[in-house]
């Protein structure tokens, strides 16, 4: 390191785009489990405050989104 070069200041932690997480998709609403890059690529909202993995690090399935409005409705 020489008299002009500057430590780097990180103010968020590196989110690796390999890294799994739950993501919504933006048509159907259902929260499923893909890696940060694939969801970024398909305009997905990422849930940060929900697991990806489970305790095995297996990716947890789909949990689909139902309508209750529309079943309800005769």
């Amino acid at each position: 390191m020489n008299a002009k070069s500057k430590p780097v200041l990180a103010t968020e932690p590196y989110k690796h785009p390999g890294e799994w997480v739950r993501a919504k998709h933006p048509v159907s609403g259902a929260h499923y489990t893909t890696t940060r890059a694939l969801a970024n690529k398909a305009g997905a909202e990422i849930l940060d405050g929900h697991d990806a993995v489970d305790r095995y690090g297996k990716p947890l399935p789909t949990k689909p989104r139902m309508d209750l409005k529309k079943e309800n409705t005769k």
